[in-house]
């Protein structure tokens, strides 16, 4: 437990930050389909493991539905709150893995996305307020 490599090769890396840097002085909603349009197609077949890139579609898939720009207040209080908690699980289960010597992989936006199905409930959709914790 606790030896499972999650790195993505260094020229995946290097190409995410070049992406990055050509970005330039964009503005920084420019990004805000990275994760939902530009991830998938950019990580897909980077991970050495396929476990790995499912895992982030289905981070992919709760960005969207956080950023409808319409959402049911049982679907989120529900539904939405299962996906992210069993998401959180997920991920502290393949990355954290339960060995301390890898708790720096538990950062704090991690635990954040918990609190997103309340933050959607009291302030309405995401994209109508800056959630700075999850940004």
């Amino acid at each position: 437990m606790g030896n499972e490599d999650h790195k993505l090769s260094e020229s995946t890396v290097k190409a995410i930050g070049g992406a990055c840097t050509a970005a330039g002085n964009t503005m920084p909603t420019a990004f805000g389909t990275h994760t939902t349009l530009v991830g998938p197609v950019v990580l897909r077949n980077q991970f050495l493991r396929v476990k790995y890139f499912k895992h982030f579609l289905e981070l992919a898939k709760i960005f969207e539905d956080c950023l409808k720009l319409t959402i049911d207040a049982d679907y989120v209080d529900n539904e939405l709150w299962e996906q992210i908690a069993a998401w959180v699980l997920t991920y502290k289960k393949i990355y954290y893995q339960y060995n301390l010597a890898r708790l720096s992989t538990c950062t704090l936006t991690v635990h954040a996305l918990l609190h997103i199905p309340d933050n959607i409930l009291n302030g309405g959709p995401v994209w109508c307020y800056w959630n700075y914790i999850t940004e």
